[in-house]
Order: structure tokens, then C-alpha cells, then sequence
């Protein structure tokens, strides 16, 4: 889902970018309102770094092509929204500077579709169920229901250039990441049942 500069059109650069820098100032100003514990700090920067080791793990979906871990869902579910946004925007962007990952120009629109739009319904989901035993299943559903809002978010986005009409890239894009959607709730749903097993519940609900 990684989108390249020349699959989008300069004016949806531009736009992308003035949405996620809006999405980026509003998680700093609210992550520097509250003080994060030492802990918390430490859990973060380690599940940042598994994320972004994750994502380079591809597994097959469909005619040659594949998919990855976002794990933004998991982390706001996890930390919160804000902390979150700004974790998945560094991984993408360390994508973008080290691995050739989308294109530094289209980072507006990649950090919308891989790092704003998980991370409010990763967190969204973690409030919307309360109860601890069902929560795990509402934060994959959350994880699913993100990969595929990504994916149709990402195929607006192709529609604005020359690329491909809009139900050309939703044909491209829709199916496959449906499917890749279901791994991601899966995984999701494994890698928070393991971070309740190893951490208390009421750490892992003060863990913001």
C-alpha cells in the first residue's frame, strides 16, 4: 500500500500532506500534554521497532502479489492515538528515507492510509469494547476494517493521476486488501492475546 510520487497527482500530494501535517500537530500537542511513564516510553519504542522489523516480512495474497504487517491498529489500540500516529509516521518515513518504501513526496498520503486511519480505529476499537475478554476481537476487527479503508483510501488517491480510473485501482485494490485485511486482524489478534498474557491487565489498561 505503499504509494510511489508518480501514483498520485501533485495536487493530491499537496493536499495529503496538509491533512497528515494537521493529523501530526495534533498527536504532538497531545502527546506533550501528558507525561508518559518510563515504562510505557520503553514499551513503545520496543513495539515501534517490532512493527517496522514486521513489516518487512511479506506473505503471499493473490497473482504475485503481497502484503505485510501495518500494526497501527496494535499500537493505537495499545498507546493511544497520538502516540501512535506519530510511531507509524516514523516508520513510514524511515521506509520512505531507507528503503525506497513510497515516495518522500506522496508521505502525506502513505502516512494517512498506513498510519492515521489504523491508528484512530485501532484506539477506537480498544474504547468502544470495555470488556478485556471481547476487546482482543474488537482491535482485530478494527485492524481489518482499517487495511481495507486504507487500500480504498489509497485507490482514491491513484484515481486523481493518470495512473488509473477509480474502478481500475479499486478493482486493483479492493480484493487483495480485503484479504490482506484478514491476515491483519489475525496477526493482530495474536500479538495483542500475547501482550495480555505477558502483561497484567490493569498495566496493559494504564499503559497510555
Amino acid at each position: 500500500m505503499h504509494l510511489p510520487n508518480e501514483y498520485i497527482s501533485d495536487a493530491t500530494c499537496i493536499a495529503t500532506a496538509a491533512i497528515s501535517a494537521t493529523a501530526i500537530t495534533w498527536a504532538t500537542s497531545s502527546t506533550l500534554k501528558t507525561k508518559m511513564k518510563e515504562n510505557s516510553a520503553l514499551a513503545l519504542g520496543v513495539a515501534t521497532s517490532l512493527v517496522f522489523v514486521a513489516q518487512m516480512l511479506n506473505y503471499p495474497i493473490m497473482n504475485g502479489v503481497s502484503g505485510h504487517l501495518i500494526g497501527g491498529a496494535l499500537l493505537g489500540a495499545l498507546f493511544g492515538p497520538a502516540r501512535a500516529i506519530l510511531a507509524m509516521v516514523s516508520i513510514t518515513l524511515f521506509q520512505a528515507l531507507l528503503l525506497g518504501d513510497g515516495g518522500l513526496a506522496a508521505i502525506g498520503a502513505n502516512s494517512i492510509n498506513l498510519a492515521i486511519i489504523p491508528a484512530l480505529l485501532g484506539a477506537g476499537g480498544a474504547r468502544l469494547c470495555q470488556c478485556i475478554e471481547f476487546k482482543a476481537v474488537a482491535i482485530a476487527s478494527a485492524a481489518v476494517i482499517a487495511t481495507f479503508l486504507g487500500a480504498i483510501s489509497a485507490s482514491v488517491m491513484i484515481s486523481t493521476s493518470s495512473n488509473a480510473t477509480l474502478s481500475e485501482s479499486l478493482h486493483a485494490m479492493a480484493y487483495s486488501h480485503l484479504i490482506a485485511g484478514l491476515y491483519e486482524g489475525g496477526l493482530t489478534l495474536v500479538a495483542y492475546a500475547l501482550v495480555q498474557r505477558f502483561i497484567k491487565v490493569s498495566e496493559l489498561e494504564t499503559i497510555r
